[in-house]
């Protein structure tokens, strides 16, 4: 009786409820820190962040800030590693002065001729990319896994360009160009890990 019992008990892990933090790399392009809460048993959504400052001259500046959404559904569940299907959102968004300036002449009454460089308004771009991953989870312990995605996604550059950095199929570099991928991902470009408390 107790070896009939014993696989039923062992034969799957239960999320239902754990929260994880880690770091994630979508296949829309977004790497950075992910929080992944499993809401039941077997759907679980996930978020990533990532920011970045970049300042030139003192002056000059650019913030770039991508995040990701996603909700999967585990339909394969072992007790260490379970095979998940999701929907994921990939954002990218950027604002930077532009690249070029514009002459001014500063108008006093000590010297009417002196020239400034002043920079143009801050130019703004955005990025959306969406995906449908297959994400493989292998649990090392009941806290530690690492993952990694493969699947379907979809590039959008803007008329901008580009926010977002995406690799393998369905790469699009060029502003106004669509990619889109199948089977995408690989074994470590979308390779990630979780620690769940």
């Amino acid at each position: 009786m107790c070896l009939l019992a014993f696989p039923l008990t062992t034969s799957a892990k239960d999320m239902n409820g754990k929260l994880g933090v880690g770091m994630t790399q979508t296949l829309g392009g977004v790497t950075g820190t992910s929080f992944r809460y499993w809401v039941t048993r077997s759907v679980g959504i996930e978020t990533t962040l990532a920011v970045s400052l970049l300042e030139r001259d003192g002056v000059r500046s650019a913030t770039t800030v991508n995040g990701s959404l996603g909700v999967f559904y585990a339909f394969v569940q072992k007790r260490t590693a379970n095979l998940s299907i999701g929907v994921r959102a990939d954002l990218g968004f950027r604002t930077a002065p532009s690249a070029q300036g514009q002459t001014v002449k500063v108008v006093d009454a000590v010297n009417t001729e002196t020239v400034s460089l002043t920079f143009e308004a801050t130019e703004s771009t955005l990025q959306i990319n969406a995906e449908i991953p297959l994400m493989v989870e292998y649990f090392f312990s009941d806290s530690f896994s690492v993952n990694t995605s493969f699947g379907f996604v979809i590039v959008i550059i803007p008329d901008e360009g580009k926010v977002l950095n995406t690799s393998g199929t369905g790469t699009a570099d060029k502003a106004g160009e669509i990619g889109i991928g199948v089977g995408a991902g690989g074994l470590f470009g979308t390779a990630g890990f979780t620690y769940y408390f």
